[in-house]
């Protein structure tokens, strides 16, 4: 939350001039990866929260690592507007439901996938891919790197992509 800002009335009146020095005035509270406190209004930008951005047609997500090792294979989630998933853990395909609410999500459980055998590292990541999306699941947005981050509900497997 936000203050000393405008309410939205107030901002669609506002000139251009008048947003900025408001936006120069305002303080908003931030959670970012666990970390609490307060930013200057002039160092934030609106952003778009994920169930906004699955309405539109072709979402899609791809892992570029898990935890602290990249990714291997083609791992991908594409999301639909009516809350349907399909992708691949980079070994199987996988397939599903969704809800959105906020800064969570919840894959409904079990996903459906293929089953064949994953050699070496894409069955571990295979493994972990399947284990953080298990649930309802936390994300995060990095803007300054584009990235969306799944963390699973322990907080044991996080999926790093794009």
């Amino acid at each position: 939350g936000c203050e000393n800002g405008l309410s939205f009335a107030e901002w669609e009146k506002a000139t251009e001039e008048e947003r900025q020095a408001v936006a120069k005035r305002r303080w908003c509270k931030i959670d970012y990866q666990g970390t609490v406190g307060w930013v200057s209004g002039r160092y934030l930008t609106e952003d778009v929260m994920l169930d906004d951005a699955i309405e539109e047609p072709g979402f899609a997500w791809q892992l570029i690592s898990v935890g602290d090792k990249n990714a291997v294979g083609e791992s991908e989630i594409s999301f639909t507007p009516d809350g349907s998933i399909f992708g691949s853990t980079g070994c199987n395909s996988i397939n599903g439901t969704v809800l959105t609410d906020g800064d969570k999500i919840t894959f409904q459980m079990p996903l459906a996938t293929t089953r064949m055998a994953c050699p070496g590292d894409l069955g571990i990541q295979e493994e972990a891919f399947l284990n953080a999306l298990s649930g309802e699941v936390r994300f995060s947005y990095d803007p300054v790197v584009d990235q969306i981050t799944f963390m699973s509900a322990d907080g044991s497997s996080a999926l790093t992509g794009c």
